[in-house]
């Protein structure tokens, strides 16, 4: 978890503080009942087009999660135990659509 972390921390850092993206858009981690709800806004990014087909996991009522992009903003939500998840699917197509 932490590798996912500091991941999301050095994009955030170094790919969207630019004194504009930040003051607008967000990066958003909060709580379901019970749960994880995670949003990225994309847009102005290089992402903000990009495709993305929805994921959809389902293992049992506590262990699953969900990510979809709609309107410029990656969404995921998943259970309890499933933020790494979500972030593991967003570092995954984030890196496959982004060129260093």
């Amino acid at each position: 978890m932490d590798n996912l972390l500091n991941w999301l921390q050095d994009i955030y850092k170094n790919d969207l503080c630019n004194d504009s993206w930040e003051h607008t858009h967000g990066i958003k981690i909060d709580t379901l009942d019970p749960g994880w709800d995670f949003e990225f806004d994309l847009r102005d990014t290089d992402l903000e087009n990009a495709s993305f087909e929805e994921v959809f996991i389902r293992v049992d009522k506590l262990n699953w999660y969900q990510c979809w992009v709609k309107d410029g903003v990656f969404h995921g939500w998943g259970g309890p135990e499933n933020l790494t998840s979500i972030l593991k699917v967003f570092r995954h197509w984030y890196e496959k659509n982004t060129v260093d």
